[in-house]
């Protein structure tokens, strides 16, 4: 593996190289062999890898592939994300979210004709918000963040811009 490696590394033209030099914050010395520079730095193996994704150019995604070993297959973002989702929200319900709610408008569809909507999960979840609940208790309370946009896009809500 470490030959294969070795070779690679070695056989990038010096714009990919000069590329990947600054992207990983070295400073390059041309005559030297690329791999020999990222050893002498104690450059790991996977960062190397990372910076050639993170260029995003064909020189760079083909050095990742024989780095890896392994096709890499690059998705459109949209992909990306639907495959992801399960991970993003669950680092979503990590952040702590401080903001307080300042105000609530009472809900609407009193009337008979709205009545219907009073039953969606949406009105039962807005039910649960208190002036003075953080938007961490909010979300473990079982409120999303849709409800929360929407209630503040429609007026019924307020919640502090940002923590002091």
């Amino acid at each position: 593996m470490l030959k294969r490696t070795e070779l690679a590394l070695n056989l990038v033209d010096l714009e990919t190289r000069a590329a990947l030099m600054n992207k990983l914050g070295l400073k390059d010395t041309p005559r030297t062999p690329l791999y020999t520079v990222l050893t002498a730095s104690l450059v790991m193996h996977i960062h190397v890898v990372m910076a050639c994704l993170r260029l995003n150019t064909k020189r760079t995604l083909d050095l990742a592939t024989a780095l890896v070993g392994r096709p890499i297959n690059v998705c459109k973002p949209d992909l990306a994300r639907a495959r992801l989702s399960p991970f993003l929200a669950a680092a979503a319900a990590k952040t702590v979210d401080q903001r307080r709610v300042l105000a609530i408008k009472p809900r609407p569809g009193t009337g008979d004709t709205e009545r219907r909507l009073l039953s969606t999960d949406l009105y039962r979840r807005l039910g649960l918000i208190r002036v003075g609940m953080t938007v961490e208790q909010l979300m473990v309370r079982g409120v999303t963040r849709r409800d929360l946009r929407l209630a503040r896009a429609r007026g019924w809500l307020k919640i502090e811009e940002t923590v002091d």
